[in-house]
């Protein structure tokens, strides 16, 4: 993993670029013919949770906020409040819980942050929240100095089955009351990356296993309802081409969950943005739902490598190809009311993507 360190003169000019920048799915142990590619595949690409190793080759000093202090927020006082409008949210999976126990690592992160202008990170929390709450905190308090929203990330095929509920119920009230000891430097969200169809319930039946997944959302929900914690979660993107039964009536998968969420993360992994079968058009009906109902929807895109087919990842195209691609999304989405930036799968990939 190559993180280089920055001099304080140019990590200052970045992380100003970054604050106002204008212009990423884990553990599922099992798969089945469909994935979050929506390709007929036997490993998809969605349970891929390659974690950063934290390695550095240099090492340097300074805060990048241009007051010494150390905080990241340029003012002085740590409250972050030097961070301007974002017009194009960049987000990242981090599926390392390095990133909140190893200093360095985070210093590392909040460095490629500022030079990609990455704004939020979906932060693999399970074991933090649970044996580590200190350092998950001191992470969200540097990642508010540094102009980066924490989302709290859980992910697990299994919570979806009615008998695993509890679990990821637990994970939820457990991030309500992280939240509400740290006032306005809470995390912003939980992100759950929960993923049915790659469970051998879900070829047996489907409508079930989607049904039990739906009334696990509305449990979430209502355990977040009053925290100020928003719900996300990813979707693939052909969600929008199947239907399902939820209490009693057939609807799109994909409009079931919008409704019961604040924010979805599309994992439309695709290399190029033109339809046919591109960013732009697997994300549209989302998009278009999302904006009728007030919610949000966030569009993912894919760098780790080794992945089939090539064409759902960026990695053997670079990264100046996936920002060209995102720029065009970006193009065609800048009117859209529901569409709030991009994310990228993952950091441990994206930070060793080719030029």
């Amino acid at each position: 993993m190559h993180r280089r360190q920055l001099s304080l003169a140019v990590l200052l000019a970045s992380l100003s670029a970054a604050c106002g920048a204008s212009v990423q799915a884990v553990d599922s142990s099992t798969t089945t013919d469909e994935d979050s590619n929506g390709e007929d595949s036997s490993d998809g690409d969605s349970d891929t949770s390659t974690a950063g190793d934290g390695d550095s080759d240099t090492s340097s000093t300074g805060d990048g906020d241009g007051d010494g202090d150390g905080d990241g927020d340029g003012d002085g006082d740590g409250d972050g409040d030097a961070c301007p409008p974002v017009d194009i949210p960049r987000s990242v999976w981090a599926w390392d819980q390095q990133l909140a126990t190893d200093p360095s690592a985070a210093f590392e992160f909040f460095e490629f942050a500022a030079t990609k202008g990455i704004t939020g990170i979906y932060l693999e929390s399970e074991a933090l929240i649970n044996n580590d709450p200190t350092s998950l905190a001191e992470f969200v308090q540097q990642a508010h100095d540094n102009c980066v929203e924490v989302s709290l990330l859980f992910g697990y095929a299994p919570w979806a089955l009615t008998e695993n509920h509890s679990d990821a119920l637990n994970l939820a009230t457990a991030s309500a009351a992280f939240a509400a000891g740290m006032g306005t430097r809470a995390p912003v969200a939980v992100h759950f990356d929960v993923e049915p169809y790659s469970l051998p319930e879900w070829t047996a039946d489907s409508d079930q296993t989607a049904s039990e997944y739906l009334t696990m959302l509305e449990l979430i929900a209502a355990a977040l309802d009053g925290s100020g914690m928003e719900l996300e979660v990813d979707i693939p993107f052909w969600f929008d081409g199947r239907t399902t039964t939820h209490t009693g009536v057939e609807r799109l998968v994909s409009e079931l969950v919008i409704e019961r969420v604040d924010r979805v993360a599309i994992m439309d992994y695709r290399d190029y943005a033109a339809p046919p079968d591109g960013i732009i058009d697997n994300a549209q009906s989302e998009v278009d739902y999302a904006a009728a109902l007030g919610k949000e929807v966030v569009i993912g895109v894919e760098t780790v490598c080794g992945l089939d087919p090539e064409k759902v990842s960026f990695c053997e195209e670079g990264e100046a190809a996936m920002e060209t691609e995102l720029a065009l999304t970006a193009a065609h989405y800048a009117d859209a009311s529901a569409w709030r930036g991009f994310a990228i799968h993952e950091y441990a990939s994206y930070v060793t993507l080719a030029p």
